[in-house]
């Protein structure tokens, strides 16, 4: 694994996080205090609606539609960052170990193209195509990528404190 491409998704990541929090500030609103969040979670037409509604209302949904594209370039940077990120932890490491985190590695990736269908199908529903199917299915995307990336930051997680106390010789 080339630590220089680890090196250049941190930096893209990092990046993209600072578009990504000042565009995601605007849209979140007291009746949608998580902003994009709240519209990924949603499941259903009437809470889909009501968060449509609370963008329009205070002239935000255009920004909505704004920074789905923008996670669009997001969704490449993280999911990558967390491949790379895993690849090199578990690099040397016992079979086990190694070819877990290689699993959980492609589930980032995973999750990125999840993300995608997720925001396409956003896309549809901020057009005011809002159908029980895109709204559920929405969700179930959202849930699925969260799902995934979580579970790839807690491995990175996991394998960094153990490598840093068999580094120091506590384990």
């Amino acid at each position: 694994m080339n630590i220089k491409l680890l090196v250049i998704a941190t930096v893209t990541l990092a990046c993209m996080l600072i578009v990504l929090i000042q565009g995601k500030s605007l849209i979140q609103q007291p009746d949608v205090p998580h902003g994009i969040v709240s519209l990924e979670l949603a499941f259903t037409v009437l809470k889909t609606k009501g968060i449509i509604a609370a963008w329009q209302q205070k002239g935000l949904l255009e920004t909505a539609v704004k920074n789905v594209y923008i996670d669009f370039a997001f969704l490449i940077t993280y999911s990558v960052f967390l491949y790379l990120c895993i690849l090199t932890l578990v690099r040397n490491q016992s079979k086990k170990i190694s070819g877990l985190g290689k699993w959980i590695a492609r589930g980032a990736l995973l999750a990125g193209v999840l993300d995608a269908l997720e925001n396409i199908s956003m896309l549809q529903i901020l057009k005011e195509d809002i159908t029980p199917f895109a709204a559920a299915l929405t969700g179930f995307f959202a849930s699925v990528k969260f799902f995934l990336a979580a579970l790839a930051i807690i491995f990175i997680i996991t394998e960094s404190v153990v490598k840093l106390l068999t580094k120091k010789g506590v384990i």
